[in-house]
């Protein structure tokens, strides 16, 4: 699964194994917005990766700048 934020327009998209999420059959669209009032995303200094975790994590990545959805597509596919 991946979140891509982007700041500009305040839009938030779910690719997930690999597929866009784009509403399906459920929603005219996938994306939502993220509350406009909200100042950051940056959260605290430390990163908690699911602390209350039931199951298994296998890879995390973060990157230093954006994906676009193809490149994200692209990764997943890659392994």
């Amino acid at each position: 699964m991946a979140v891509i934020v982007d700041g500009g327009p305040n839009i938030i998209t779910w690719i997930i194994d690999g597929v866009l999420n784009d509403g399906g059959a459920v929603r005219e669209f996938g994306w939502g917005r993220f509350n406009p009032k909200m100042e950051d995303i940056n959260g605290t200094p430390t990163a908690k990766v699911a602390p209350a975790l039931f199951g298994e994590l296998r890879k995390l990545r973060v990157y230093d700048r954006y994906l676009r959805t193809s490149e994200v597509i692209g990764n997943f596919h890659a392994g």
